[in-house]
């Protein structure tokens, strides 16, 4: 079966499909414009040609044609943009309310929207709701902090100081934040998660040199996303930091690396303004 079809009587001949193809799948036929395939086994399922059509006359017979929302009149300003993103805020205090299984859903399918490399999409998502498993990540993640600062006594960072000093200079900036995240632990304190509802991971491939960059940008989008739903999320730092003791608990698949860890929850406070943030100097070349 052929992967695309045309329909000759929508088509305008105007090569639109063929012109935003990255992998040159089509040609334009000399006489009258309308598009050939040369060799659809390049394609790599973009969608581009599908979205670009201005009057729908392609079909892409491996994508669901219903996906293709129409855009034209969709208009968000700019200064609201600006705005909306401003007052995104890394929550930690959460209500003790449960976020449904079919919000989560429309979380994840907008962060499949995130672009990866090559359109290969190669990114998993584990949700964790279960109180008992986050319980267990949580004392499992706390448990790596404090075996970490029990190898890094003054005595081995003197040591190692002498071989890698540059490493030890970083590690010592942030063993006070290790420390703290062990008080809080041992006051009975969800240090790590905050006591979220619900924990998402995104995971992928240890061989893939893109996959960090295709699971942050998945991530990002569904905490666009959930700011919009009114939900609250935050990145969990010390969770990725500590993945090699958190892969068997999520049964990550072998070969593949957490890259994300994601609180998401109702905020307990609602934030009122946007916040400052320091100028950037700018290279300009």
């Amino acid at each position: 079966m052929a992967l695309f079809v045309f329909d000759q009587e929508k088509c305008l001949g105007c090569g639109l499909c063929a012109r935003v193809c990255v992998e040159d799948v089509f040609t334009l036929n000399e006489n009258n414009q309308l598009p050939r395939v040369v060799d659809e086994d390049k394609c790599i399922r973009c969608g581009h040609c599908a979205a670009a059509c201005p009057t729908g006359a392609l079909q892409h017979k491996d994508m669901n044609m219903q996906n293709f929302i129409p855009v034209e009149n969709l208009r968000i300003e700019p200064e609201q943009m600006e705005r909306f993103l401003g007052a995104k805020r890394s929550v930690r205090h959460y209500r003790e309310k449960k976020v449904d299984q079919e919000v989560i859903t429309r979380l994840l399918r907008v962060a499949q929207m995130a672009p990866s490399d090559n359109n290969r999409q190669e990114r998993e998502f584990i949700v964790v709701t279960d109180p008992d498993k986050i319980a267990e990540l949580e004392k499992a993640t706390v448990d790596y902090y404090r075996k970490l600062l029990s190898l890094m006594n003054p005595v081995m960072r003197k040591i190692s100081s002498v071989f890698m000093p540059h490493a030890i200079r970083e590690l010592e900036k942030v063993i006070p934040d290790f420390q703290g995240l062990l008080r809080r632990s041992q006051k009975g304190e969800p240090a790590v998660f905050r006591g979220a509802p619900c924990i998402i991971f995104i995971y992928a491939l240890k061989g893939n040199v893109m996959a960090k960059d295709n699971c942050l940008a998945a991530q990002h989008y569904l905490m666009l996303q959930a700011q919009a739903m009114g939900l609250g999320t935050c990145i969990i730092g010390y969770a990725t930091a500590a993945a090699s003791s958190l892969v068997n608990i999520l049964n990550v698949p072998k070969n593949n690396q957490i890259i994300s860890a994601i609180t998401l929850g109702y905020p307990q406070y609602n934030f009122k303004r946007t916040v400052d943030r320091k100028e950037k100097e700018i290279m300009w070349l």
